[in-house]
């Protein structure tokens, strides 16, 4: 993350955040997990990278899946729903389907 940070490849710096939101959450250390999470969200909308802002919402969710509050977790999965919708082209079937 650090060399991320210091050759400014904010990318970098998001997915490592994500990495260390994951280590945490599953090692139980929900708060700093969710931490992680939030500022890898904050970063990711700040470059606009719709990929990586998915990424941080789905991090933000399983935090708080583990602690138990799926309502929550929720909420930060359907706006992840809205950004596939967005950003996924719209699938064409054949008409016999």
């Amino acid at each position: 993350m650090k060399l991320s940070q210091q050759t400014r490849y904010a990318r970098g710096e998001i997915g490592a955040l994500l990495a260390v939101s994951q280590a945490y959450t599953f090692a139980g250390d929900y708060s700093d997990g969710l931490r992680a999470a939030l500022e890898a969200l904050k970063k990711s909308e700040q470059i606009n990278v719709p990929e990586q802002v998915a990424g941080s919402l789905w991090s933000i969710a399983a935090s708080y899946d583990q602690q138990g509050d799926h309502e929550r977790a929720l909420q930060y999965r359907l706006r992840i729903r809205d950004i596939v919708k967005l950003q996924r082209p719209k699938l064409v079937l054949p008409r016999n389907y």
